[in-house]
This record gives structure tokens, sequence and C-alpha cells, in this order.
């Protein structure tokens, strides 16, 4: 579990744009914690790491993946690897 300053150093890091400082507007669409939850899915978390790192339950972090799948259109985890890989997000 971390605290609230952990989180928020995290969460910094993993809201940075790509090199070239692009992000596609679907990906801007995501709220700040689908966001940390996309890069660390991306960088092969897994649901029950994410929950104990962000101090979420299982439930909570699978509801905001399935939000990102459904904003992003992401059908499967692939399709959220191919898009961090393009899009340089990991």
């Amino acid at each position: 579990m971390i605290g609230k300053e952990e989180f928020m150093k995290l969460k910094d890091f993993f809201l940075h744009k790509n090199p070239d400082g692009e992000i596609n507007d679907s990906f801007t669409n995501l709220d700040d914690t689908e966001r940390v939850i996309f890069k660390l899915i991306a960088k092969g978390f897994k649901q029950n790491e994410i929950a104990e790192l962000l101090d979420f339950s299982s439930t909570r972090v699978k509801l905001h993946q399935n939000q990102i799948f459904e904003k992003m259109n992401f059908a499967k985890k692939a399709d959220l690897l191919e898009y961090a890989n393009k899009y340089r997000l990991i």
C-alpha cells in the first residue's frame, strides 16, 4: 500500500506526454486514474498488482480497465499494448 504523496508522485510520472509531446485525443479523454492504470497495464502489471499498488480493490481496477477499453474502443489487451507502443506511452 502507498500513501497519498507516493501516489501523487506515481501519477505525475505516468501522466507525462510522449517524447514528441504528442498524445492521441483518445488517451487525453481518459481521466487521471485511467491514464495511470492504462500505463501500468501497458508496463505489464496484473490487475491484482495494480490494485495493491494504488490501494484499490481489484473490482475497482477492473471497472477502470473496462472504462479505458470502452473509451478507446479496445477489444482486447493487445489493442492497448499496440496503442501504447505506437504513441510511446511506455
